[in-house]
């Protein structure tokens, strides 16, 4: 099932060259230019929850809804968990491909 995944990325004419400068404009579509991208929570905030370095991402504001939801559902969380989940990795997983195609 992998194979045809596995021989593109023997075939050298198809790798991605990551040692060198893309060659298209990263500013293509944007006539104004890229809006930088901004905390929505702040340090204290992240203080206050207690979030790990690793978890203080641009995703940050979910993590703290889900931990303020554990909070306050307690035991139950199993039962509301859904939706904060689901809002906490869903954008981890848009993060990590934001990530992978652009440069800082």
């Amino acid at each position: 099932m992998g194979t045809r995944l596995s021989v593109s990325f023997e075939d050298k004419e198809v790798l991605p060259r990551t040692d060198r400068p893309p060659t298209f404009d990263p500013l293509y579509g944007f006539p104004k230019g890229r809006k930088p991208r901004e905390m929505k929570a702040s340090w204290e905030e992240m203080d206050r929850w207690k979030l790990e370095l690793g978890d203080r991402d641009y995703c940050a504001h979910l993590l703290i809804a889900l931990k303020k939801c554990q909070v306050f559902f307690g035991a139950f969380i199993r039962f509301f968990l859904c939706e904060q989940e689901q809002a906490r990795r869903m954008p981890i997983f848009i993060n990590h491909i934001f990530c992978a195609f652009m440069v800082y």
